[in-house]
């Protein structure tokens, strides 16, 4: 059978799944590694005719012999972990056999406190004989994740080339190629696995969803602001607010005085991964909004949350609650307020207001948080509509230092730009541009590849020893 642990760590049944059909459709579909405990008693549970949904617990007096499913809600999960220990305690005063026990942590992209407590947890209860694990990932998984993303994180933080330490977007970059230094491989037994940044992260299947959140948990520990979001993508004319095929991908914050870029940008290591044809591509590295609609047909993306975002309200206790850290109900704000609200982060103003020696009230926090806000979304929305240009001047810049970091950090040393390049760009027997790609229109496009196909097709001329420019 399977219970819900409430906030407070007391145990209800699961009415959604109550009948042994749904509970074998439920755990199929949402975790089939779960199919290994022994589900066949699991399911086998009946309930009482006459069962009183106030009072949750009158099952036939048999139920506690069977194998017992407990879940938590995520949002719950990461604001106390230790909402395990209580709901352990719930299930043992209710007389269910530890060995008879399964926690199920549920999906959610877990900070590294959050990560570690979890693990503890697990070891805490493998003590007692009971069996815990992650929805989307093995506990193995987890353990493997938690110790080399830390040593990955901790490493490029700390790394310096010629003497400096990584820039904001030299991070991003080195950040960037690691996640696409990946297949594009679907788990059809196990569907959850390849959307699961740890899974991506540690295992051979990934899909968009695994590629733009593990860069989301990557970048949130390297101090780069970036947000995971939901696009479309289809043809223009079939395909127009509508779900028919989705997409995830990145929505990045960049501001770096070393380069002189300060923008909002999207990024896509899904599209950029490496394939048996390709290594790793920059194409869709940073990309101007803008760019969107130049599109080819056949990949034609819709920024609608954009556009609904652009007329929707200010939700001020949930923007008091990101920083407060009272509950999490800020996971569901959109991308683009998560960007926002992470650039506030970073203000003075909403430190002081969240210190110990803090005088406001709640209500004068809001308003304090309203004004800051407002004028950080009509920010947003010039960075947004136009961010400082990543050419193909400061792509070299850049790659040139990332090669050095990817040496140092990966041991691999190669031309970061030489794979886009040749995928982009087509040469004939005189050494002359025959044809080039782009995903976006290179006459139109601000990208950087769009740049670099303009250079390539109108190199500079010489005049005299000299290269005008």
């Amino acid at each position: 059978m399977r219970l819900i642990a409430n906030s407070n760590g007391s145990l209800k049944h699961d009415y959604t799944h109550s009948t042994e059909q749904e509970t074998k459709e439920y755990i199929a579909d949402k975790n089939p590694r779960i199919m290994k405990f022994p589900l066949d008693e699991a399911v086998k549970v009946k309930l009482a005719t006459n069962l009183d949904k106030k009072n949750l617990f009158l099952i036939e007096s048999d139920v506690k012999k069977q194998m017992c499913i407990i879940n938590f809600n995520y949002f719950d999960l990461i604001k106390d972990p230790n909402l395990v220990d209580k709901a352990l305690e719930s299930a043992l005063k209710l007389g269910y056999n530890p060995s008879r026990l399964l926690f199920t942590f549920p999906d959610g992209r877990y900070n590294k406190e959050v990560l570690n407590s979890l693990i503890e947890k697990h070891n805490m209860l493998a003590e007692k004989g009971i069996s815990s694990c992650f929805e989307g990932c093995t506990m193995e998984e987890a353990i493997k994740y938690n110790t080399e993303s830390r040593k990955l994180v901790d490493n490029i933080n700390n790394l310096e080339i010629d003497g400096e330490k990584l820039s904001n977007l030299e991070k991003f970059a080195v950040l960037y190629r690691f996640v696409a230094d990946r297949y594009f491989r679907e788990n059809e037994e196990d569907r959850m696995r390849s959307r699961n940044y740890i899974a991506t992260f540690t295992g051979e299947y990934a899909v968009c969803v695994g590629f733009s959140e593990l860069l989301t948990a990557l970048c949130d520990e390297c101090g780069v602001i970036v947000a995971d979001q939901y696009l479309f993508i289809g043809d223009k004319d079939e395909f127009i607010h509508t779900k028919l095929h989705n997409h995830k991908n990145n929505l990045v914050y960049i501001d770096d005085p070393k380069y002189k870029v300060n923008g909002i940008y999207i990024a896509d290591a899904t599209l950029d991964a490496k394939a048996p044809d390709h290594d790793i591509l920059m194409e869709y590295f940073l990309i101007p909004a803008s760019d969107l609609k130049n599109a080819h047909e056949d990949n034609v993306f819709h920024l609608t949350e954009y556009e609904d975002y652009k007329d929707s309200h200010l939700r001020l206790q949930q923007y008091d609650n990101f920083f407060s850290g009272e509950n999490t109900s800020f996971e569901f704000l959109s991308n683009i307020e998560t960007i926002i609200l992470k650039r506030l982060k970073e203000k003075e103003e909403i430190k002081n207001m969240y210190s110990p020696t803090s005088t406001l009230s709640k209500e004068e926090r809001q308003e304090v948080i309203k004004t800051l806000f407002i004028k950080e979304r009509e920010n947003f929305d010039t960075l947004f509509t136009n961010p400082s240009t990543i050419d193909f001047k400061t792509m070299r810049k850049v790659a040139k230092v990332v090669e050095k970091a990817e040496e140092k950090l990966f041991g691999r040393k190669n031309d970061i730009l030489k794979a886009t390049k040749d995928y982009a760009i087509e040469f004939d027997a005189d050494g002359k541009v025959e044809a080039c790609y782009c995903a976006f229109n290179p006459n139109t496009s601000k990208s950087w590849v769009a740049n670099m196909i303009q250079e390539y097709k109108n190199p500079p001329k010489k005049e005299g020893n000299n290269i005008k420019l």
